[in-house]
């Protein structure tokens, strides 16, 4: 039994020094210029006729598995982990790589994504829940960026239910889907 305490004492510890690296870091972006967007985009749905359902009014977001950054100074990526049963933000090292293949049928496309406002990073706010990142929102050229760990995930009658805390990244500006 003591030794159980000692290894969840140990990872808490780890996990508590994890969380406080990630927020470090997202606090560089405090500052600094967005010139470019890009990311992997995930379908919301997927037709029986094999069609791909790429956004709706129902689900004014995006739903995203990476989300790339190009700054004045480099890039900075976006991406999501699972920590036991909820997922939170995460940065990803450099040398990481969103790198994927993807079939013409696949459910995701890569794409740069010029409806996401880019300008001088301002009004950083980062919510942790869980030991997680939930969500980080920024201010960039006037607009409000949000981004979330979630899914999108369409009921059998048809609506959409977004799920907080789950394996994508989820992506408002300004309370709406980016560019529609």
């Amino acid at each position: 039994m003591a030794g159980n305490r000692g290894s969840l004492a140990r990872h808490a510890k780890i996990k508590a020094a994890w969380l406080a690296g990630q927020m470090a870091e997202l606090e560089t972006l405090q500052g600094l210029t967005v010139t470019a967007w890009s990311g992997i985009e995930l379908a919301l749905a997927e037709r029986p006729s094999g069609a791909h359902l790429w956004g709706d009014p129902a689900a004014p977001l995006l739903q995203l598995s990476f989300l790339t950054a190009t700054t004045t100074t480099g890039e900075l990526a976006l991406a999501t982990a699972q920590d036991e049963e909820t997922w939170g933000l995460y940065l990803l090292d450099e040398g990481e790589s969103d790198d994927e293949t993807f079939a013409a049928e696949s459910t995701s496309r890569r794409r740069s994504l010029p409806e996401l406002p880019t300008g001088l990073v301002s009004d950083l706010q980062v919510v942790t829940e869980a030991d997680n990142i939930a969500s980080i929102s920024l201010t960039l050229g006037g607009a409000r960026l949000i981004r979330r760990a979630g899914l999108v995930v369409e009921a059998d009658d048809g609506t959409f239910e977004i799920r907080e805390m789950d394996e994508c990244i989820l992506v408002q500006v300004d309370g709406a889907r980016p560019g529609g």
